[in-house]
């Protein structure tokens, strides 16, 4: 069987629109939700393989908007949390399970704003660069236990202040573009927070 062959173009329009199986990462040809099939270049196989999915946990109030970040567990710097996506997960799980493992929040993701930037990690042959694609994540619940305390601080600071606190050689350009969608990222909080008050009012 033959399958439709994929650019890069292609790859990078597939990973921000959630359509991959992450479970065919590993394979030269993967399969897209929905039952549709792909052919992939054997040079890209690696772009799967090194890509992460992150959040830009936030919150509001009145006209401010503060990001939280996280200590990495290597250089102890401040980031944002990132992960592996698992086999079988969507962008907005492996938003969900890596805010809640790497900073104890619980939220909802705006999915219409991914922002894909890459990052440096390092690994044991020295320092990577992986595209990570962040998205917006509106925090509604912060906990005091969560599975990577013990390994990470958390420090919550204003959008403005966010490049000073950053690790700024990555970091910057991903909270710069936060920063232009500012308008449009803080209507859908309020879009949201304010369905999760109407049931409440109709209970009183």
């Amino acid at each position: 069987m033959s399958f439709p062959k994929i650019s890069i173009t292609g790859i990078r329009l597939l990973l921000q629109e959630q359509r991959f199986n992450t479970a065919s990462y590993g394979s030269v040809q993967c399969t897209i939700q929905g039952g549709e099939s792909v052919r992939l270049p054997n040079c890209c196989e690696r772009v799967f393989e090194m890509h992460r999915v992150g959040i830009i946990p936030f919150d509001t109030k009145d006209d401010l908007i503060a990001l939280l970040f996280v200590t990495s567990q290597t250089r102890g710097r401040w980031i944002l949390p990132k992960g592996r996506q698992k086999s079988g997960e969507t962008h907005s799980e492996t938003c969900h399970r890596e805010g809640f493992e790497e900073a104890g929040v619980r939220g909802t993701v705006l999915e219409d704003f991914p922002i894909t930037f890459p990052i440096t990690k390092q690994a044991d042959k020295g320092v990577l660069k992986l595209p990570v694609t962040y998205y917006p994540y509106f925090v509604t619940e912060q906990v005091d236990e969560w599975p990577e305390r013990k390994k990470r601080q958390r420090h919550w600071a204003l959008l403005e202040d966010a490049p000073k606190v950053a690790y700024r050689e990555d970091l910057l350009g991903v909270i710069q573009h936060f920063g232009t969608l500012r308008q449009w990222i803080t209507e859908s909080a309020e879009r949201y927070k304010s369905t999760q008050q109407a049931p409440q009012m109709q209970a009183q």
